[in-house]
């Protein structure tokens, strides 16, 4: 298990050095700058010919089967049933159902701590033609959750009728991917309904788990890759365990450093809202995860070729 150290003083590192399945690879330099880098270099020379899952420290790789399915014996039917060579991830915020919860353990669940998500409010949205053809896997990306429920309260009237557009239009349910003039017709209609729509928001899908060769190149993140790959028709979700009862020391934390997109733009709004975000995170379609059934009933995994 490669992993790369940023600079810090959490213990982390001498943590890690002491385990004896981890490499551990450490760099003073910039996340922002270089977080493609040092992914490319260590794929490359380490890992090539092998099935790689790209996953930060807070998230956890869920897929169909999961738990009893063995991760080797669900690549072998991606592999063997589709001739796949890449996993298609969702991004799934998770947060506990208790008003100011209780701070993380180490060693504790971290499903058992926040063992909530939002059951809708999401949608798909084909990648534009111009970046296709330099980034063509996957073919869309997947928008909303949470994040953007609990983070951009000021909705208007017209915010919420462009929101039930999209996810109406785009279902995560749905196969349909428009091509050629339906493809120019749903572009011209979110050019209408863009501006009513929240800014910046964050994209909730990654090609995560993948067969790496030495022509695959991530655009930044690892939502977007240059190399044409073929996508399981099973997705599997990645669980976000953002809000483990140190969001505050978190946010603090990341805006002090400065390293990720849009100027931190999201968390920036975290600290915003940190005062009624401790009053509870739940709502009306909030759902328990209790199996992969759950994600499956919800769209956010699918397990079907």
């Amino acid at each position: 298990m490669p992993i790369i150290r940023l600079s810090g003083s959490s213990g982390s590192f001498q943590y890690l050095q002491e385990q004896p399945d981890v490499h551990v690879f450490r760099s003073l330099k910039s996340y922002r700058d270089y977080k493609a880098v040092w992914r490319k270099m260590l794929a490359d020379t380490y890992l090539a010919g092998f099935w790689v899952l790209f996953v930060d420290i807070d998230e956890l790789l869920v897929y169909p089967g999961w738990p009893e399915k063995r991760l080797a014996d669900f690549v072998q039917s991606v592999e063997d049933d589709e001739g796949a060579d890449a996993v298609f991830c969702t991004m799934v915020d998770t947060y506990s159902s208790e008003p100011n919860p209780p701070r993380y353990e180490a060693g504790q669940s971290m499903i058992a701590h926040s063992a909530c998500f939002d059951g809708s409010g999401y949608w798909r949205m084909p990648i534009p033609l111009k970046d296709l053809r330099r980034w063509p896997t996957p073919p869309f990306h997947i928008f909303g959750g949470a994040r953007m429920r609990l983070l951009r309260t000021n909705t208007s009237l017209s915010q919420r009728l462009a929101l039930g557009i999209m996810e109406r239009l785009m279902p995560l349910r749905s196969n349909w991917l428009p091509t050629g003039l339906s493809l120019r017709l749903l572009y011209a209609l979110f050019r209408q309904i863009k501006r009513y729509l929240p800014q910046n928001p964050e994209v909730m899908s990654k090609v995560a788990f993948l067969k790496w060769d030495r022509s695959c190149q991530f655009r930044e993140g690892v939502h977007s890759l240059r190399t044409p790959k073929k996508l399981s028709a099973r997705w599997a979700s990645l669980l976000h365990f953002k809000h483990l009862g140190d969001l505050e020391e978190k946010v603090e934390a990341n805006i002090a450093r400065a390293q990720h997109s849009n100027g931190g733009f999201f968390y920036q709004e975290y600290r915003t809202n940190l005062d009624r975000l401790s009053q509870g995170m739940g709502y009306s379609k909030t759902r328990h995860f209790r199996s992969t059934a759950d994600l499956i009933d919800a769209g956010l995994m699918r397990d079907r070729i």
